[in-house]
C-alpha cells in the first residue's frame, strides 16, 4: 500500500502538475514596478486634480483666501441661474451636429479608401491622417481667419463668384454663430472616427464580399447590406464618443468666439473657465466641471458597455 501511494506522489505527471501550479502561483512582480513610475504619474497628474476638483466644489474659494464649505450651493447656483438652459441648448446643438458629422463623412472616407485600390489610394491615407498631428490650436485660428467678415477666405470667395448678397459676419453674428462652430474642421474626416471605421471595414471577412458579388449589386447595396450592419459596434462606438468630444471640447469656442457675441455660443465648459479664471468663483467653476465629469462618466460607462456588448472589450 505504501508502495502504490509513494508510487503515485513520485510520479512525472504529478510532479510536473504539481510544479506547473507552483509556477503559476508566483507572481512575476516585475512588469508590474516598470509600469509604477507611469502609474504614480497618472495618478498625481491625472486622477488627484480630477479628486481635488470634485471636492473643491463643495467650497467657495477665490483662489487666494481659506476656502469655506458651503455644500451644494455652487451646484444649486449653476442649476438655477437664468443662463444654464441657454448653454445647454448650445450645448445640445453642437452634440448632434458632432454626431451627425462623426457618423457620416468619417465613415464615407473610410469607404472610399477602402475600396479605392490603386496607387492613389494608398497616398490619401497618409494625407489624411497626417492633419491629426496637427496641433488643434492652429486649426481652430485657420478657420477664424475663414470667418474672418472683412478679410476671411469665406468671404472673399462669396464675393469673387458674385454672391456678395450671401457675405455675413458669420462668428460675429449672434444668429448663426453657433451653427457656424458646427463647420470648423470640414469636412471632417481627418480624426480618429476614420481610423475606427477604416479598422472594422478592414476585419470583415472577404467571403462576404465575394458572395455578395456574384450577384451583380451595385457598391452602395453592398454598404447597406454588409458593411454598415458589420459596422455596427464601432458606429455606436463612435457615436458615443462623439458625444463626450461634444461636453469636453470647447476649448474652439473659447479660442473663436469666447461664447459671444453676448451669450450666443456659451457652453457649460466656457462658463466654467470664465468662473474660474475671469471671476475668481473657482468653487462654483469646479461645480460646473464636476457635472460636466458626471455627464461623460455616465456616457463613458455606457461606452464600456457597448464594448463589452459587441464583443470589443
Amino acid at each position: 500500500m505504501n508502495d502504490a501511494v509513494n508510487m503515485v506522489e513520485h510520479s512525472p505527471e504529478l510532479t510536473a502538475h504539481t510544479s506547473a501550479k507552483k509556477r503559476r502561483r508566483k507572481v512575476n512582480v516585475a512588469p508590474y514596478l516598470m509600469i509604477l513610475p507611469s502609474l504614480l504619474f497618472v495618478l498625481i497628474f491625472a486622477y488627484y486634480p480630477a479628486v481635488d476638483g470634485l471636492v473643491m466644489s463643495f467650497f467657495n474659494w477665490d483662489g487666494f483666501n481659506s476656502p469655506t464649505f458651503i455644500g451644494l450651493h455652487n451646484f444649486v447656483a449653476y442649476l438655477t441661474s437664468g443662463h444654464v438652459g441657454v448653454e445647454v441648448f448650445h450645448l445640445a446643438v453642437l452634440t448632434a451636429g458632432g454626431m451627425i458629422v462623426s457618423l457620416s463623412m468619417p465613415l464615407l472616407a473610410a469607404e472610399l479608401l477602402y475600396n479605392h485600390r490603386s496607387r492613389l489610394g494608398r497616398l490619401y491615407k497618409p494625407l489624411l491622417v497626417i492633419p491629426m498631428v496637427i496641433p488643434p490650436i492652429v486649426t481652430f485660428e485657420i478657420w477664424g481667419n475663414i470667418f474672418n467678415p472683412q478679410s476671411g477666405l469665406l468671404n472673399d470667395l462669396l464675393r469673387t463668384v458674385g454672391l456678395s448678397s450671401l457675405t455675413n459676419t458669420w462668428l460675429a453674428n449672434p444668429v448663426i454663430a453657433i451653427y457656424c462652430l458646427l463647420f470648423v474642421g470640414f469636412p471632417w474626416v481627418s480624426n480618429l472616427y476614420l481610423l475606427i471605421y477604416l479598422a472594422g471595414l478592414q476585419n470583415i471577412p472577404t467571403d462576404l464580399y465575394d458572395a455578395f458579388a456574384l450577384d451583380g449589386k451595385s457598391i452602395w447595396k453592398r454598404i447597406q447590406a454588409i458593411d454598415i450592419p458589420m459596422l455596427m459596434g464601432q458606429i455606436r462606438l463612435v457615436a458615443i464618443f462623439s458625444i463626450i468630444a461634444s461636453i469636453q471640447h470647447f476649448v474652439v469656442i473659447l479660442v473663436l468666439t469666447q461664447g459671444g457675441p453676448g451669450y450666443a455660443t456659451m457652453v457649460p465648459g466656457v462658463d466654467m473657465y470664465n468662473s474660474a479664471f475671469s471671476y475668481d468663483e473657482y468653487g462654483l467653476g469646479m461645480a460646473i466641471g464636476a457635472l460636466m465629469f458626471l455627464a461623460v462618466l455616465l456616457l463613458t460607462l455606457l461606452t464600456f458597455r457597448f464594448r463589452k456588448k459587441d464583443g470589443m472589450a
